[in-house]
């Protein structure tokens, strides 16, 4: 968006050419072709008769809204057909060529081809009328009567008593051709200057009364009207200054903008800055936190491996005793095993010797029964020292 400052320096001393951009925007382009991505409808768009431009397949909503009860088809016809020859709406007036589109706009060729701006366009648009009538509106001039008497700028006099309005009343001066035409000057509002329609059928009366009323004329032929003039320009000055104003105001409301969104940038890099330190910080102390359960875990792990060493020391140092105990046992079974097999054979050889008595004699028979480590003969519930005495018999131990 352009300021009025900006507008005003672009186009200061040439309003004819803001004016004239102005009216260029407001033009629109003609039909340059079928769009597939684009509606398949067609607007009125003041009778040049243009593709609707919502994307869409087919008809969009309101296309369909005013298309044909149950055909499908828009309310002027398809865009697919508009380019083909000899088309016309299916209701409405003939569409217009742009060259006509342009002359109600009150434009010439000359512009069409300035909006154009180089993009070539179907010849038969630039079929029409291209005469345009003179745009009152947008001049600056407006006509005025040179009155006989007076300053007054209407072609009537005032009537007087006794009097009636007739062509005796006009207060104008006339043509010197006899043709009974007025004479008239334009005035312009831009710059207060006044100039003469045809000098050559001007009277003398009628330019002495122009320099009577507006001054003698400058270089370029043109008067000049002081008192209509000057009220203008209180009034063109009058809006510079409220124009001025207005661009002050403008100048202090964006001052203060800018003033603001540098305040509310700085507190906005502060409160980064302090976001920044608290998460160094938070950071800080999850690096301690993290040394800390890092230290923790080590211990436990180092407390737990010695546990799990000191576990294995000692069950290894139990399974060396129960070893060596086994041992032990093994070499204590063997020896009694080795003293049991000694006994045996004693006995076996005292059987040998008791064999060779009388057989008269009752026939004993040496029943061996370990009792404390000790190998004493079993005779019933009775038990009895062995081998024998020297006499020959065996001496009672106890009774179990």
């Amino acid at each position: 968006m352009y300021t009025l400052t900006e507008i005003k320096k672009c186009y200061e001393g040439n309003y004819e050419k803001f004016e004239r951009n102005l009216r260029y925007s407001k033009v629109k382009l003609p039909f340059m072709g079928y769009k597939e991505c684009n509606c398949n409808g067609i607007l009125l768009s003041e009778r040049l008769y243009l593709q609707c431009e919502e994307e869409c397949e087919g008809l969009c909503k309101k296309c369909k809204k005013g298309s044909v009860e149950g055909e499908g088809i828009s309310k002027y016809g398809h865009a697919s057909e508009r380019g083909s020859e000899g088309w016309k709406p299916l209701i409405g007036k003939e569409a217009l060529t742009w060259m006509q589109y342009l002359r109600k706009k009150k434009l010439t060729k000359e512009d069409g081809m300035a909006i154009l701006k180089g993009v070539k366009i179907n010849e038969k648009e630039w079929n029409g009328k291209e005469k345009l009538k003179k745009d009152k509106r947008m001049t600056f001039e407006t006509s005025r009567f040179l009155p006989i008497t007076g300053t007054l700028k209407s072609e009537l006099r005032k009537v007087k008593k006794g009097e009636r309005k007739g062509e005796n009343n006009l207060n104008v001066h006339l043509h010197n051709n006899g043709s009974g035409k007025r004479i008239i000057c334009y005035y312009n509002k831009r710059t207060g200057k006044v100039r003469k329609s045809n000098g050559m059928v001007w009277t003398m009366e009628a330019n002495k009364k122009f320099v009577e009323m507006y001054g003698d004329l400058d270089e370029n032929g043109l008067g000049f009207d002081e008192g209509t003039f000057s009220k203008i320009s209180v009034k063109q000055d009058s809006r510079d200054e409220m124009v001025e104003l207005l661009n002050l105001e403008r100048e202090k409301m964006v001052k203060d903008l800018n003033e603001g969104m540098e305040k509310e940038k700085n507190d906005a890099k502060k409160e980064m800055e302090m976001m920044r330190e608290m998460v160094k910080e938070m950071r800080e102390k999850m690096e301690k936190m993290e040394s800390k359960v890092e230290t923790k875990v080590e211990t436990k792990v180092e407390t737990k491996v010695e546990t799990k060493v000191k576990k294995k020391i000692k069950f290894g140092k139990s399974v060396a005793k129960k070893a060596e105990e086994l041992k032990k046992a093994e070499e204590l079974k063997k020896a009694e095993e080795l003293k049991k097999a000694e006994e045996l054979k004693k006995a076996e050889e005292l059987k040998d010797e008791f064999a060779e008595f009388d057989d008269d004699d009752e026939e004993f028979e040496f029943n061996p029964y370990e009792h404390e480590g000790v190998t004493y003969h079993k005779d019933g519930n009775d038990l009895y020292h062995y081998p024998p005495g020297d006499d020959g018999e065996v001496e009672h131990f106890m009774e179990l």
